[in-house]
């Protein structure tokens, strides 16, 4: 898992290989000090 200010990427890592596999982006909406994870990115504006 990697966090970072666009939003949190999910890879499946295979321990007997180290094969990296992409599944997933959430995207992170922040307000005031609560924080909901999103399964899908907001378009802005």
């Amino acid at each position: 898992m990697i966090i970072s200010d666009e939003g949190v990427d999910v890879y499946l890592v295979m321990t007997e290989t180290g094969q990296k596999q992409y599944l997933v982006k959430y995207s992170v909406e922040l307000k005031d000090e609560e924080f909901t994870i999103c399964s899908h990115k907001h378009k802005s504006g």
